[in-house]
Order: C-alpha cells, then structure tokens, then sequence
C-alpha cells in the first residue's frame, strides 16, 4: 500500500544520504 511505499522511498533517500 501507499505506506510501503513511503517506507521504500525512505529507504531509498537514507541510502543516498
């Protein structure tokens, strides 16, 4: 659901930081 897809997107951005 969209909360996955937040917590995917978080993940993404934590990596990229």
């Amino acid at each position: 659901g969209i909360g996955s897809a937040l917590a995917k997107a978080a993940k993404l951005i934590e990596g990229m930081v």
